[in-house]
């Protein structure tokens, strides 16, 4: 801790911010860390000293980050979540295209339009639609837009998208109603305006000398050069590169801001500079690098460390790669403390660690003759390491692939990277060096191609529990230590006892599990629908529904994929051994497909089948099963399914023959079970209607359940006295999300 007490303030700093930021993973470990900085400083002079710095910086961290929550909860444009509204504002991002052809873009409202008149507010939209895609920089703009708050993650395993938008400053999100009216100049900053310009005139240079070639290259070569946020490339390239594990490689980061300030130090030292001008002169080049490519995390992090290391070369100074790194950390929180979770922030801090604690230690224990060889794998090898748990908590998605497909790309990626540079400095002179740089740009894309379509070669969701989380971090930090030197001094009397009692600690829960059979019922969070998850004391495995799917403004919101599966894994399951659809109502079917991709399933129960073309999601659900080989099973009442050690699950509706005539019959046919696992039971209605209870009702059965979820998300028409009066429950879930159907009426809750 004395050795680099810089590092150490630094450090805490970072930890406050990350102990304040709510939903933050491992809380208790930064406890225990801020403990232990505490019981350090009760020794020496010096110790106590930096440990009371670093735990004053730690409360400063975790005040500074509170403040800024506080004022981003406080917006009242967060109040206007849900409403249509009429708007005039600002276009403060490039479009950034989708699969569909549509864009989303992002909006600096100024005011809305509500009931009283006109409302000033303040706050940044990230909107899509058609209209988005033409959406002009810079320039103040009116029309419609249908507002929505980001989702927040409400199951085990899901991420949550509304803290990572918080995390970039979007307050909403929301979809255009139609086209915008351009009204002039926006409301922008010169500062934001000589960014612009400076934007278009690199991108532009790299587009007149790629003026012959074909224009997905200028695109991606300037993406490569200067960042997605300022040349966003086309939705097929982007998803290739996440499959393929290269994404980093459009970013504007390290590789960039190194070749900047070698230009600049060579000149220097041709010029004979002082270090304080060429310092500055490396400060000029940097800060007007970081103003092309919007000031990213990751761009920003490169710039601190790299005028660091600047100053230190042109000085004659010394410097030490983690301080830096920790200088960088802190000064970017104390401007902006949400970003300690921003998915930009985490991966590129995370990569810099791995190359410097795993990377850089494994490079110098290589032979001398051999690290022009292997050092590019070693390196990539210590970054992937370090990324791989960033991604999987926060992207729930890793890329098996991403290390073989970095080793041939990565040098390619720094041979365009500069001629990148020196296009977009020639721009319509320089069509010489764009047919070399076509070239390469076509091997790139054959590469990232071949290993986005390996099969297997990328999984998503790919989910693991946060002790696997937690463990695989402390083996990194392990294996780190000993590359820097660290040596265990064995003492079976002093380890022997502590590893007993953490072995013991970890196999307790599962010998509790064992000794205790118990039924799991679980009520996933997955919006406006419906899915249950039954987990039978025998570790059988029942799975109802499986949530919506819905396509907004260009983008897919897959419940299966996004909720439901994630769920699932982190609940222990590897298979279904069964899967019931209740009816085929899209907020019920919508993320089925790709539930029967991620698991294997024994049985797949339908009350119905559906008509043609009436349910699209499960149509391609059905064909998946068929392809695997799982057919179809029609059900009706008195079907049972056992779920193991007296647990079972017997369906009470529809009838043989099913309802016709009624208000809803879909819903009135959907199927209808009762758990029963000894003194508890579940009664499980889907959308049931008033109708389809008065008949259940008829059949007099004994519907007493000590839980009833509430039929058809709580609606007006359902849920009536009698239902309640017959089954008498403890205790009532409504499934439901944001609608605009009324759900849950006031009456039913």
């Amino acid at each position: 801790m004395t050795s680099r007490p810089l590092l150490t303030v630094c450090l805490a700093y970072v930890a406050g911010v990350a102990l304040a930021a709510p939903g933050s993973l491992g809380r208790w470990p930064l406890v225990v860390a801020a403990a232990g900085l505490l019981l350090a400083g009760l020794g020496r002079r010096t110790v106590a000293a930096v440990g009371g710095l670093a735990l004053l910086a730690a409360a400063l961290g975790a005040a500074r980050c509170q403040l800024a929550l506080d004022r981003f909860e406080r917006q009242p444009l967060l109040r206007q979540s849900g409403e249509t509204r009429p708007f005039v504002g600002t276009v403060s991002s490039a479009p950034r295209p989708l699969r569909s052809g549509e864009a989303v873009v992002e909006l600096r409202l100024e005011r809305l339009q509500v009931s009283g008149g006109w409302l000033p507010v303040q706050g940044t939209v990230r909107v899509g639609g058609p209209a988005a895609a033409t959406a002009p920089w810079g320039r103040r703009v009116s029309g419609r837009v249908v507002l929505r708050a980001p989702r927040r993650a409400g199951n085990p395993g899901e991420a949550s998208p509304y803290r990572r938008l918080r995390a970039d400053g979007v307050t909403l999100v929301g979809e255009l109603d139609g086209a915008l009216t351009d009204l002039g100049a926006g409301a922008v900053s010169w500062l934001e305006r000589l960014a612009q310009a400076l934007r278009q005139r690199c991108c532009g240079g790299v587009r007149a000398a790629f003026r012959r070639q074909p224009p997905l290259l200028a695109d991606l070569l300037n993406a490569m050069v200067f960042g997605l946020s300022a040349a966003p490339v086309d939705a097929a390239l982007s998803e290739a590169c996440r499959r393929a594990g290269v994404t980093h490689l459009l970013v504007a980061s390290g590789t960039q801001v190194s070749l900047l300030l070698g230009l600049v130090l060579l000149g220097s030292a041709a010029r004979r500079l002082p270090p304080s001008l060429s310092w500055v002169a490396a400060a000029a080049a940097v800060l007007l690098y970081v103003l092309v490519t919007g000031g990213d995390a990751a761009i920003l992090r490169a710039a601190v460390m790299g005028l660091l290391l600047f100053g230190a070369l042109a000085s004659g100074q010394d410097y030490d790669l983690p301080t830096a790194l920790g200088v960088a950390a802190a000064g970017l929180l104390l401007w902006r403390p949400l970003q300690v979770q921003d998915l930009g922030f985490q991966l590129s801090f995370a990569a810099t660690i791995g190359l410097t604690a795993l990377g850089l230690p494994l490079l110098q224990r290589l032979p001398a003759r051999w690290r022009w060889l292997a050092g590019p794998a070693v390196l990539t090898v210590g970054a992937q390491s370090a990324v791989a748990p960033v991604a999987v908590y926060q992207l729930r998605q890793i890329s098996w692939v991403g290390l073989p497909a970095n080793l041939p790309v990565l040098p390619l990626s720094g041979l365009l990277v500069g001629g990148g540079l020196l296009a977009s400095l020639l721009g319509p002179a320089g069509t010489w060096v764009a047919a070399p740089l076509a070239w390469l740009l076509r091997w790139f894309l054959a590469l990232v191609g071949w290993f986005a379509a390996v099969p297997g070669g990328f999984r998503q969701p790919a989910v693991a529990a946060p002790w696997q989380l937690v463990l695989g971090v402390a083996g990194g930090v392990l294996m780190a230590a000993w590359l820097h030197g660290w040596r265990p001094r064995w003492e079976p009397t002093r380890w022997l006892p502590v590893l007993l009692t953490a072995s013991a600690l970890a196999t307790l829960p599962s010998l509790w599990r064992a000794a205790e059979p118990t039924l799991t019922v679980q009520f996933l969070d997955v919006g406006q629908g419906q899915a249950t998850l039954l987990r039978g004391p025998g570790g059988r495995s029942v799975l109802i529904d499986a949530g919506p799917r819905r396509v907004v403004a260009g983008q897919t919101f897959d419940a299966g994929a996004d909720q439901v599966v994630p769920a699932l894994l982190l609940a222990g399951v590897r298979r279904l051994d069964a899967v019931l659809v209740t009816h085929c109502h899209a907020d019920h079917v919508g993320g089925l497909a790709s539930v029967l991709t991620a698991f294997a399933t024994d049985r797949l129960l339908l009350g119905e089948l559906p008509a043609a073309g009436v349910a699209a999601d499960l149509e391609r659900a059905l064909a998946l099963a068929g392809r695997r080989g799982v057919a179809p099973e029609l059900v009706r009442r008195g079907t049972v399914l056992d779920l193991g050690n007296g647990a079972r699950l017997t369906l009470l509706w529809p009838p043989a023959e099913p309802l016709h005539g009624t208000g809803e019959d879909r819903n009135n046919n959907a199927l209808v079970g009762q758990l029963v696992y000894g003194d508890v039971s579940f009664l499980l209605t889907s959308d049931l209607e008033a109708q389809g209870e008065e008949l259940l009702l008829r059949l007099d059965d004994d519907l007493r359940a000590t839980v009833l979820q509430v039929p058809h998300q709580g609606s007006a028409g359902s849920t009536t006295p009698a239902l309640l009066a017959a089954v008498q429950p403890a205790e009532a879930v409504i499934t439901v999300g944001p609608n605009t159907y009324g759900h849950p009426a006031p009456e039913t809750v």
